[in-house]
């Protein structure tokens, strides 16, 4: 089955909370001095929505629909896309340089000046070796998680970039969704939150 996509709905309300989350370690020496250090090489995002009005009336299906994805994704157990519209584009981004003998590379994309993987990049993106698009299947494969499997190892200093749009792997953090009656079919979310999944 295809991963599903996060729906979107006009009752969405902003703003939508993202938080760069990481899992560090810490220890304390013998003269008080503090050190710590990272487990993970990128964040993870954590996301916390509202949905002011979910509708279910005639042609709007919206709070169904909105239970019937939590439960495609049996709760918190299978993941599921979600475009962050704020971060969800790159224009001739490095993800790699070549080295004559190297022929997978991770797609990245730069926030900020820092650089992490795109595991689920939209289809219609385009791969350049040195500028020059190259061609899939024919110079390339991509598998499901945004690796690049070059046909031939690129040249040694070949700059590798792309451009194109992109999703996140996201899991919701609770197996229970809290969905509240307003009124007259409708229905409201005060807090659902999801993070980014990593592969």
């Amino acid at each position: 089955m295809a991963i599903q996509v996060f729906p979107t709905f006009p009752g969405l309300a902003f703003p939508v909370k993202r938080m760069p989350t990481w899992s560090t370690g810490s220890a304390e020496t013998l003269n008080g001095r503090r050190m710590r250090w990272p487990y993970w090489s990128s964040p993870r995002w954590t996301y916390e929505v509202n949905i002011a009005v979910l509708r279910q009336s005639g042609a709007l299906n919206e709070y169904s629909q909105m239970i019937g994805f939590f439960n495609s994704c049996s709760g918190d157990a299978v993941p599921f896309l979600y475009d962050e519209t704020t971060d969800d584009t790159v224009t001739t981004q490095q993800f790699g340089t070549g080295d004559g003998t190297t022929t997978v590379f991770q797609l990245l994309r730069a926030f900020g000046g820092f650089a992490e993987p795109v595991y689920a990049p939209d289809a219609g993106f385009t791969i350049f070796i040195n500028g020059t698009p190259a061609v899939l299947t024919t110079d390339y494969t991509v598998d499901s998680y945004g690796r690049i499997t070059f046909v031939v190892a690129p040249a040694a200093a070949a700059v590798l970039t792309w451009t194109g749009t992109f999703k996140w792997y996201c899991l919701f953090d609770d197996p229970q969704l809290q969905i509240y009656s307003i009124v007259n079919n409708k229905y409201a979310i005060d807090s659902l939150k999801f993070s980014t999944e990593k592969y």
